[in-house]
């Protein structure tokens, strides 16, 4: 996604309404972990409840389902299937 964002960036891709959600959710969910003391390239301690507050408390900020509306394209989701089953 972040390959995308850049693309988008330079004027090699058109950005859609998928593109700008996960860019907008990204943004605030690096706000909260700012808020919250977390420095960049640091994995705090309780990870898997830090990221899980941010990342529903983001979805409910912009009101997101993330069944109807995606945060990732199907081309990233299946790259992630991909790296999980290589693990």
């Amino acid at each position: 996604m972040i390959d995308r964002l850049e693309n988008i960036l330079n004027g090699g891709l058109q950005a859609t309404d998928t593109d700008l959600r996960f860019y907008t959710h990204e943004i605030r969910e690096l706000e909260r972990y700012r808020n919250l003391g977390v420095k960049d390239g640091v994995i705090p301690d309780n990870y898997d409840e830090v990221w899980n507050n941010t990342h529903t408390a983001t979805l409910e900020d912009y009101k997101i389902n993330e069944k109807t509306q995606p945060l990732y394209t199907p081309e990233a989701e299946e790259a992630y299937r991909k790296a999980e089953e290589g693990k």
